[in-house]
């Protein structure tokens, strides 16, 4: 009874700090995102450093500060249990490599490959649950006319889609997140954790300094970003709106989604467009994120132990 219930408060501990986590993190980058997703949809429109500044100033100017988190409510309602059931998935898919690999290594951590396993199986599971949540995000951010919005609440939209498309339509590009997700989760993960493992192993200390922490999120997210974007890519503009009749919901329908963005747009101009925002931002959401899981999660172990002293 006492094993069955230390293992469901890790789970809430895990449950807890990840949606902490995704919150804090998110709520930094949210001006960056909609800078983002602005440009991915606008084929038009060629991403320079300076122009996603001068966006960033526009939004302010016609909409006023709080324009940079237009679409954030949409975003925390899905990054709160996202971040919260991927962390705790990950978590759960390690104990399971655990007891496969017969308790570890050594120091009681599990092989590199199953770090990327879990966590790939972890950006999946939490992608499945969440994705609705994702598309009604992605159509607020890229609403432009503040004074007649095309979909006006998170309710109008969600009906808007159902009249229209039934929910299927709320899994409209799934397919293409979900072959984003699974690398960059996994590569994210697995570049966390081995790195954090191998500073450990050249150090005297049983945990490391919410700075080194922040190091190895930051490589995590610079990694992940950069192999996974063009997918991101794929995944964003097959479902800006949510109304595209013609979002790929096939492998060969990705493939052939890829080919016009970069027949259009071109390699680095289409599917890398936006990456180099991507290098400031994702290293800082995942080092922020990493580490306030890792900070929260502690602290919330630390008070069970104090309390059953």
């Amino acid at each position: 009874m006492a094993a069955a219930g230390d293992g469901r408060a890790r789970i809430v501990d895990s449950l807890v700090a990840g949606g902490m986590a995704g919150a804090v993190a998110k709520t930094v980058i949210a001006p960056l995102d909609r800078v983002k997703i602005l440009y991915q949809v606008t084929p038009s429109s060629p991403f320079t450093l300076p122009g996603a500044f001068a966006s960033l100033c526009r939004i302010v100017g016609t909409e006023g500060v709080l324009g940079l988190w237009r679409g954030h409510t949409a975003t925390l309602l899905r990054i709160v249990p996202y971040a919260a059931i991927q962390y705790t998935s990950f978590e759960q898919f390690k104990r399971v490599w655990l007891s496969i690999q017969g308790g570890g290594d050594a120091n009681g951590d599990i092989a590199g490959f199953a770090k990327l396993c879990s966590g790939s199986l972890a950006g999946f599971t939490s992608v499945v649950v969440t994705y609705p949540l994702d598309l009604l995000r992605a159509r607020l951010a890229v609403e432009r006319d503040t004074s007649q919005p095309r979909f006006g609440s998170l309710y109008r939209i969600t009906r808007s889609i159902l009249a229209s498309r039934g929910v299927a339509g709320l899994y409209t590009g799934l397919t293409p997140t979900l072959m984003g997700i699974v690398p960059y989760a996994g590569i994210s993960f697995w570049t966390f954790e081995t790195l954090k493992s191998l500073l450990l192993s050249h150090s005297d200390r049983a945990k490391l300094s919410h700075t080194e922490r922040m190091a190895c999120g930051g490589c995590a997210g610079l990694l992940a970003q950069s192999a996974s974007y063009p997918l991101e890519v794929d995944a964003t503009f097959a479902r800006p709106d949510g109304s595209s009749k013609a979002a790929p919901s096939s492998t060969a329908g990705i493939v052939s989604l890829a080919r016009r963005i970069y027949e259009t747009e071109g390699f680095i101009g289409g599917l890398y467009k936006g990456l180099s925002l991507n290098w400031i931002k994702g290293p800082i959401a995942v080092g922020i994120s990493f580490t306030c899981y890792d900070a929260v999660q502690a602290h919330l172990q630390e008070r069970y132990t104090t309390t059953a002293r």
